[in-house]
């Protein structure tokens, strides 16, 4: 493998391990946590991809998308944490089945 596509493996690896966090978990910190890998992979392979730019406007749009997911992930957690504390479960199946 060459160093060119070790950046570019990583960030595949990092949203792949955000897929799997979304889709094979239960609880609700976990597919928090997958959307947030996958919104950080996105953005940083967005930023491999402004790499070789020139002006350097793609390299700002990563930024800002990188600052919007850290944004959305301060959201999320405590978010998460509420569902916790009011409903009493973490699991998402147990939650979906609660009426009312």
């Amino acid at each position: 493998m060459s160093q060119a596509a070790l950046p570019a493996t990583l960030g595949l690896l990092l949203f792949c391990a955000g897929v799997y966090a979304m889709l094979a978990k239960r609880s609700i910190s976990k597919t928090a946590l997958g959307v947030v890998l996958c919104s950080y992979a996105a953005a940083f392979l967005a930023g491999l991809l402004s790499a070789g730019t020139p002006g350097g406007v793609e390299g700002g749009m990563a930024w800002a998308g990188i600052a919007a997911q850290l944004a959305a992930a301060l959201l999320l957690a405590p978010m998460g944490a509420g569902l916790r504390r009011r409903f009493g479960t973490d699991d998402l199946a147990k939650i979906r089945g609660l009426k009312g």
